[in-house]
């Protein structure tokens, strides 16, 4: 029997509990993916010996649980990184899924990324996202990047939030090639309500054949004092 899911929620697991655990997950094939261990004694001791488990190349785990279980923060960060990498067929394909969460400060960071290569065609996705709801501070990264044929794609997003001080950043970009032509596209906001600053930028760069166009759009505005300018534009 291939057994991929396992739950041990309260069921007095302790150091040596890992030990064996430690040994399922690095047997060879793994079938294992999920692992609830929440409400156990594990201590720092037993939580070491369960990331080690995790690094092991036949480890195949893709979620691990184990709240209330009597562990520093170091540990909890370190046992709640998951890598996955296969290879299929010719494809190549890693995963990497990471998250790190504290309740009790409000800080969560959760972290996943993916690189495929299929055939001639390579992709990367990279997603990261960092909130701490306790400051009101939060801040997300998405970045896609992927070449498909001749055409080359990147596509990169980043939010940057500060709610207690009303302060927000919002960042997009996106490149991409495709075929002989080249595109580029940036926009930035800066917002901070509080002081009634804005500033909005966005730009536009485009290579089409022979031809080349530079577009740059800007706008800063003070709503306070009255302050308003925009735009400028390149064709």
């Amino acid at each position: 029997y291939d057994l991929t899911l396992c739950r041990l929620s309260v069921c007095l697991v302790t150091e040596e509990g890992c030990a064996s655990l430690v040994s399922a997950l690095r047997s060879n094939p793994s079938h294992l993916r999920e692992l609830d261990l929440s409400n156990n004694d594990l201590k720092d001791s037993g939580v070491k010996l369960l990331s080690a488990g995790l690094e092991d190349p036949h480890c195949k785990l893709e979620t691990l649980s184990h709240r209330l279980c009597n562990v520093r923060r170091v540990w909890r960060t370190k046992v709640q990184q998951v890598v996955v990498a296969s290879v299929i067929g010719n494809g190549e394909r890693l995963a990497c899924f990471a998250v790190s969460s504290v309740i009790g400060h409000g800080e969560r960071l959760v972290c996943f990324v993916v690189a495929s290569v299929i055939g001639n065609g390579e992709r990367l996705a990279c997603f990261v996202v960092v909130s701490v709801i306790g400051n009101g501070e939060r801040l997300a990264c998405f970045v896609v990047s992927s070449v498909i044929g001749n055409g080359e794609r990147l596509a990169c997003f980043v939010v940057s939030s500060v709610i207690g001080n009303g302060e927000r950043l919002a960042c997009f970009v996106v490149a991409s090639v495709i075929g002989n032509g080249e595109r580029l596209a940036c926009f930035v906001v800066v917002s901070v309500i509080g002081n009634g600053e804005r500033l909005a930028c966005f730009v536009v760069a485009s290579v089409i054949g022979n031809g080349e166009r530079l577009a740059c759009f800007v706008v800063a505005s003070v709503i306070g004092n009255g302050e308003v300018s925009m735009f400028c534009c390149s064709l």
